[in-house]
């Protein structure tokens, strides 16, 4: 018999790997919105417009 561990929700089971798979995807899309953060900001681009360019808060933007 097998056991399974994984997290179930909206009738769907999601394996660790699968979630694992997303974690990676999540911090890969957060480390291109860092780099195009500092592309932006170094064109001369001021942070309110970085922001409203990436759809992201005037907060999530660090100098």
């Amino acid at each position: 018999m097998t056991t399974f561990t994984g997290l179930t929700f909206g009738g769907q089971i999601w394996t660790p790997k699968f979630l694992q798979a997303i974690d990676k995807m999540q911090q890969e899309a957060e480390q291109a919105n860092r780099n195009a953060i500092s592309r932006l900001l170094a064109m001369g681009l001021s942070v309110e417009q970085v922001a409203d360019v990436l759809g992201i808060s005037i907060e999530e933007i660090e100098p």
